[in-house]
C-alpha cells in the first residue's frame, strides 16, 4: 500500500498540471522511448496538417501524404476534430492523427479540473498506446475491432 501511494505521489510530480504541451518534444521523446516506431508510425497534427517527426524530410512528409488512405483519414479527422491511430494497407505506414484543439471531440471526455495540456497529453497518451499495441498487422488482427 505504501508503495503504491509513493508511486502515486512520485507520478504527480513529474507532470504538473499547468505543464504546458508540446507536441513535437512529445514525439521526439516517443521515439527515444520506443524506437521501433521510427520507419513506421508518423505522428499528424491535423490542425496544422503538419507531419511532426524530429528529423522529419519533405521525403518522408511525402511517403505519408501522398497515400490515399491518409488522405481520407486525414479529413475526416479535420471534419470531425478527432484524433485517433490508423494502420494503412501498405507495410510500414502508419499515423497517429492528433486533434488537440480547444473544439476536440474528445474534450468533453475529461475531467473538468483538466487544464489543457493535461488534455493534450492524456489525448496523445491514448492515441500513442494504440500506436504500441497495434504496429503490426498481427497486433491489428487480434486486437482492434472488425
Amino acid at each position: 500500500m505504501k508503495a503504491k501511494k509513493d508511486a502515486e505521489r512520485a507520478f504527480g510530480k513529474q507532470i504538473k498540471p499547468d505543464a504546458p504541451f508540446d507536441l513535437a518534444a512529445e514525439v521526439a521523446e516517443a521515439y527515444r522511448l520506443w524506437p521501433e516506431l521510427k520507419g513506421n508510425t508518423y505522428f499528424i497534427d491535423v490542425e496544422t496538417k503538419r507531419l511532426i517527426h524530429p528529423h522529419g524530410s519533405s521525403r518522408m512528409a511525402g511517403k505519408v501524404f501522398d497515400n490515399e488512405e491518409i488522405q481520407e483519414v486525414l479529413r475526416d479527422a479535420i471534419n470531425e476534430k478527432r484524433s485517433r491511430y490508423y494502420k494503412t494497407d501498405e507495410k510500414n505506414l502508419n499515423v497517429v492523427l492528433l486533434y488537440l484543439g480547444e473544439d476536440a471531440a474528445s474534450e468533453t471526455g475529461f475531467p473538468s479540473g483538466y487544464s489543457a495540456g493535461q488534455r493534450k497529453r492524456a489525448t496523445f497518451d491514448h492515441e500513442l498506446g494504440h500506436a504500441l499495441t497495434l504496429r503490426r498487422q498481427t497486433d491489428w488482427d487480434m486486437y482492434s475491432k472488425s
